[in-house]
């Protein structure tokens, strides 16, 4: 039993250190959009820490040139504000037009703002994309965006912001990629 769970911590570990470093290491190439995931914002239609350093890394490839527009995907969740909007509000009042922002309001999860990405990007004309995130979320969603025939070209991590729900955030996201890996591709359609 004792050698059961040595391997089981060592394979945890292994796939924590991979997640980390992979989320880690930037590679923002010129792209059409900087596609931005959501998290919680605040009751009052402000944006939570983690939310605002999402969107803040998004803006800095703008206003880099590196990307030519924004996607925001976000939902509506417990606090009755949507993500989304909270953060395309946010862009504009730091000197991002909103022609150039695209908003996804129904990104309800990782999976379904990939499966929103393609079909925003198919209306748009657009192709290529730089995944933002934060790090540890940062391989999910390189894959799910893959999955649903998304080109990721680069990525970009927010702002680090250390919590004790790193270890959570980092945990979950272990089996979350083989679930993405071994999700029927026909669920694309219906989820």
């Amino acid at each position: 039993m004792r050698q059961l769970l040595l391997v089981g911590l060592a394979l945890f570990l292994a796939h924590a250190v991979v997640i980390v470093g992979d989320g880690l290491s930037d590679d923002p190439v010129p792209a059409d959009v900087a596609v931005v995931l959501g998290t919680t914002a605040n009751p009052d239609g402000t944006l939570s820490e983690r939310l605002r350093v999402r969107v803040d890394a998004a803006r800095g490839l703008y206003a880099e040139g590196r990307v030519r527009r924004i996607l925001v995907s976000g939902a509506t969740g417990v606090e009755g504000v949507n993500e989304a909007e909270a953060m395309a509000g946010w862009l504009a009042a730091h000197g991002v037009p909103r022609r150039h922002v695209l908003v996804d309001p129904d990104g309800w999860n990782t999976w379904e703002t990939a499966r929103h990405t393609r079909e925003i990007l198919d209306r748009e004309g657009l192709s290529t994309v730089v995944a933002v995130t934060s790090y540890y979320h940062l391989p999910r969603t390189e894959l799910a965006l893959r999955r649903h025939g998304v080109e990721v070209v680069g990525t970009r991590h927010a702002d680090l912001i250390w919590e004790a729900r790193e270890l959570w955030s980092i945990s979950r996201e272990i089996p979350g990629i083989y679930v993405y890996a071994l999700r029927d591709t026909q669920d694309r359609e219906s989820s």
